[in-house]
């Protein structure tokens, strides 16, 4: 089977660099954090000028770079667990996608839908907390997708990839009963990542 292109946002020929994220995901970050008793050990370690930038931080706003991967080298220097790193992504995607995830959710019991309903908007969904880059998700065959970003600097954070494979296990585990998501390491760089998503 040939892959299916089921939705894109940007270039993904000759994608720009993304260069900020959605304050949401920092407010819903470290409100898991708090909950895990670990905010403060994250905020500790960051610079004093990153922790006010990320103190101040407002739902609306977009937080530039120079703030993100700051803020993902101190994810990561928490060494948290795998499973850890997947719960945090699922918790802050419910956080920041809920209403639209729980509306198609509500939907796929009466109507027979697949994940492939959900992945047919997750570039949007991305490019809603990320400005610029590219992102695209592929039916590679029938109960399997790929996502990839490309133009992301946070590839190099493991807590990023696997928060995102977390949000993306979270959102298709209510229209199949058994949901796996890996990332794709042979398609990984410095700015580019992928994951697969089977059911």
């Amino acid at each position: 089977m040939t892959d299916e292109l089921l939705d894109s946002e940007g270039d993904l020929a000759n994608p720009s660099q993304i260069d900020a994220m959605r304050g949401t995901n920092f407010l819903a970050g470290r409100r898991w954090l708090r909950e895990q008793g670990l905010e403060r050990r994250y905020l500790q370690s960051l610079s004093p000028a990153i922790r006010e930038a990320i103190l101040v931080v407002e739902a609306s706003a977009w937080v530039p770079m120079d703030v993100v991967l700051p803020h993902y080298v101190a994810l990561d220097a928490l060494e948290l667990t795998f499973e850890q790193r997947v719960e945090f992504g699922a918790n802050v995607s419910r956080s920041i996608n809920g209403v639209v995830l729980t509306t198609i959710a509500r939907l796929a019991g009466r109507v027979g839908l697949t994940p492939l309903t959900p992945l047919s908007r997750a570039a949007k969904l991305f490019a809603r907390n990320y400005r610029g880059g590219a992102a695209a998700v592929y039916k590679t065959a029938p109960t399997e997708a790929r996502f990839e970003v490309h133009g992301a600097p946070m590839a190099v954070s493991t807590c990023h990839r696997d928060n995102l494979l977390g949000a993306f296990l979270d959102g298709a585990r209510p229209f199949a009963s058994d949901v796996r998501v890996t990332e794709i390491l042979a398609r990984r760089t410095a700015d580019t990542y992928a994951l697969r998503i089977r059911w």
